[in-house]
């Protein structure tokens, strides 16, 4: 079995999370309480699109593949708490994280 990463954050209402993007990695984001409004964008065609993800009334999950940037807004009342799975283990060496902006 492939190794990964699983990782989780709390945000507060109005906190921004993200704006980066990977080039190898793959990351899976469920959101276990509060709403979170999710900005992509595709690093190659630069085209935009958005996702509210809501914990309250279902779980609700996301895949975002390399080459997207991410940015993770909590938007509803309440904090959010999400779950995280990445596709290979953090390297400090080689960390595959770009800086973006959507």
């Amino acid at each position: 079995m492939p190794r990964g990463l699983i990782y989780a954050f709390q945000s507060k209402p109005g906190a921004v999370r993200g704006r980066h993007y990977h080039k190898r990695k793959s990351e899976w984001f469920c959101v276990l309480r509060g709403k979170i409004r999710v900005t992509l964008k595709d690093t190659t065609t630069g085209e935009i699109s958005e996702h509210e993800l809501n914990g309250q009334t279902a779980t609700y999950k996301l895949f975002v593949p390399p080459g997207f940037t991410h940015t993770f807004t909590t938007i509803g009342p309440e904090d959010s708490i999400v779950v995280a799975y990445v596709n290979e283990t953090f390297d400090p060496k080689d960390p595959d994280t770009f800086p973006d902006t959507i």
